[in-house]
């Protein structure tokens, strides 16, 4: 039978391979990303403006295939609400009417997503 003592200093060989490592910083860090994603990235997800937004606000203004309407709201999304000549070019169907009336849509939903204080 093994004594004792050459039990503890086997064990004292071996302790630091049982022994727990201080996660505490990595713990304090985890926590305050996880703070900063649900105080600022969620409320910004939510404020922000889906394609869809977009699309419904091209599309209410004037009927377009898919197609079209879908490259249209990718290049209003790009631009922030604005459509540049050199993109105004890409959709010759749309006559200069309209491309005011889709860019004063789009204005009314970028400035809902800066101001969301003041919707309600």
């Amino acid at each position: 039978m093994p004594s004792p003592s050459s039990d503890r200093q086997k064990m004292g060989e071996t302790l630091g391979l049982y022994r727990a490592f201080d996660a505490t910083a990595f713990a304090e860090s985890l926590y305050a990303r996880v703070q900063e994603t649900v105080e600022r990235g969620l409320l910004e997800e939510l404020l922000c403006i889906t394609d869809d937004d977009v699309y419904a606000a091209v599309t209410g203004v004037v009927d377009l295939p898919d197609r079209m309407a879908r490259n249209l709201t990718r290049s209003f999304v790009q631009q922030g609400g604005r459509l540049p000549d050199k993109q105004r070019k890409q959709f010759p169907e749309l006559t200069d009417a309209e491309i005011p009336a889709m860019t004063a849509a789009m204005a009314h939903l970028f400035s809902a997503q800066k101001t969301p204080g003041d919707a309600g």
